[in-house]
């Protein structure tokens, strides 16, 4: 679940950064200029997420709202 949260707090940013940031960003996470900016433009991951296992509570369903 930390995990998960991290990422949902990395993708907000990530769609308030402006271009010197994202590539400052890209640096950071040595990642692709087109992915992140798939992922900033669609406030999302580019995959489909499965948690299959992760959400069986009641408790696991809201820790990751």
């Amino acid at each position: 679940m930390r995990n998960m949260r991290s990422l949902i707090v990395e993708l907000k940013a990530l769609s308030d950064m402006d271009e010197d940031e994202v590539f400052t960003f890209l640096k950071k996470i040595r990642a692709h200029y087109d992915l992140v900016a798939q992922m900033k433009k669609k406030s999302r991951l580019p995959i489909v997420h499965s948690a299959t296992e992760g959400i069986v509570t009641l408790v696991g369903a809201t820790l990751m709202m």
